[in-house]
């Protein structure tokens, strides 16, 4: 569509598309509230990175949730109007923050599974023991201490 202004310029409306950055955010079903955490900074993060506003925020998270995490937003849509309602009542509803005593406990109990690749156990334990703090040589220990080969564990030790 073309226009003039006064001076006799021709004005010429143009229409961005933007990507559907949405589709790259997992659905959270409720059930694992371990990814409830990761799932609800996937939504800030792509929102932070393409400049989405708050409302955009809040239909994106709506359309992504499934199952028991579904029925709990339907029951209490009509008191959550925002994003920043909805992130509140998210993360009082599916994110508990673990005390240090419960992630040791987690951290140690956590070794190599008899066929585990070695990177997936190596990669967990180190997100674990970053989480705590500990620094390096204290991480190296721990993975050792995991480790479901001996000899690999003595080389390393």
């Amino acid at each position: 569509m073309e226009a003039n202004d006064s001076k006799g310029t021709r004005n010429v409306k143009s229409y961005n598309v933007m990507p559907d950055f949405s589709k790259t955010i997992s659905v959270f079903n409720g059930e694992d509230l371990s990814k409830a955490k990761p799932w609800l900074n996937e939504i800030e993060t792509t929102a932070r990175l393409h400049d989405w506003p708050s409302a955009f925020m809040l239909e994106t998270a709506k359309n992504h949730l499934t199952s028991a995490a579904r029925h709990w937003y339907e029951a209490r849509k009509a008191d959550i109007g925002t994003w920043v309602t909805f992130r509140d009542e998210f993360k009082k509803t599916f994110i508990h923050e673990r005390n240090l005593t419960t992630l040791w406990k987690q951290m140690t109990v956590r070794v190599q599974g008899p066929r585990e690749v070695l990177s997936v156990y190596f990669h967990e334990k180190i997100k674990m023991c970053v989480q705590l703090g500990l620094d390096f040589d204290e991480q190296k220990e721990q993975v050792v201490i995991g480790l479901e080969s001996r000899e690999l564990a003595s080389m390393i030790a």
